[in-house]
């Protein structure tokens, strides 16, 4: 399956020219890439449509999500995933962080739910999961700057001091290698948007899923 028709083109520019991890991948703290206006606006809207079908169910009272109101569910429109994990794609992703990733069955995409004005999500790593890299893809329409709802980026010192700021601009995929230092939160949200991202997970031959990660 081409990238072709998929993904904006100054992506498929720069990975027919080997040079997407020099572009686009930032390796301090930890390694991460940010990459707006990723899918075609007819993608886009597909997803969009999908995840507008999705059940949902509230993720609970306990550990991160204890205080969110947040809810979630399976992403598995066919089309997409065929896409999100064919030969293709993948050789995008392993150019874009120098790494061979895979996908495992067992693992499934999560579409994410934050209703209007939830708080967000603690500062956290995700060391220890079962899994080596997180791609999130947000889809917040109504976002507007100034109204919370953000992924941050946090260096490992006592303050946990913010490095990077992520809008949750709808179509932006964002991609984080989990490591110990992989400190990372979502800021609390304000008015009457509600934020939504799909989450794939992906894993590394020999990475932290398989205990042999630094």
């Amino acid at each position: 399956m081409s990238l072709q028709g998929w993904i904006n083109d100054i992506y498929i520019q720069a990975y027919e020219k080997g040079e997407l991890q020099k572009i686009f991948c930032k390796t301090s703290p930890f390694k991460h890439a940010i990459l707006p206006d990723f899918f075609t606006e007819a993608v886009l809207e597909k997803i969009e449509l999908y995840a507008r079908q999705i059940p949902t169910e509230i993720s609970g009272d306990y550990g991160l999500s204890k205080d969110a109101n947040w809810y979630w569910g399976p992403f598995g429109e066919p089309g997409i995933l065929r896409f999100i994990y064919g030969k293709a794609f993948r050789s995008f992703l392993n150019q874009l962080l120098g790494e061979p990733l895979q996908m495992r069955a067992t693992s499934v995409p999560q579409y994410n739910f934050f209703s209007k004005g939830s708080k967000g999500i603690p500062i956290h790593n995700d060391y220890g999961k079962e899994i080596d890299v997180v791609m999130l893809l947000q889809l917040s329409r109504h976002y507007q700057a100034g109204l919370g709802g953000e992924l941050c980026f946090h260096i490992e010192n006592p303050e946990r001091t913010v490095f990077k700021t992520i809008p949750p601009q709808a179509n932006t995929l964002t991609l984080f290698k989990v490591a110990k230092n992989s400190y990372h939160s979502v800021s609390d949200m304000y008015g009457g948007w509600e934020r939504k991202v799909v989450a794939f997970d992906w894993f590394i031959e020999g990475g932290h899923a398989n205990n042999t990660h630094p």
